[in-house]
């Protein structure tokens, strides 16, 4: 059985994320089948809010995106130079 989520680490070349080109992201990918027999009611949505409403995880609402209800993007903040 595979896990209920897969992380992926795409290369940072924006093929999927067109509004972030060449900035690096994570796709996760939800395993709907093993959440629907678990009755849990998750969706690519409530991964979403739950990333952004953890105390210790100081990403805003453009940095995540329900991308389908299978998957989740997060992109990195934009580093700040001197």
């Amino acid at each position: 059985m595979r896990p209920p989520l897969q992380f992926f680490l795409p290369a940072s070349s924006g093929q999927e994320g067109s509004s972030h080109p060449g900035q690096a992201f994570i796709s996760i990918r939800l395993d709907m089948q093993a959440f629907e027999s678990l009755q849990l009611g998750v969706d690519g949505h409530s991964v979403k809010w739950s990333i952004l409403s953890h105390p210790r995880i100081k990403l805003k609402e453009e940095h995540v995106r329900a991308v389908a209800v299978d998957k989740v993007g997060v992109w990195a903040k934009a580093s700040h130079t001197p």
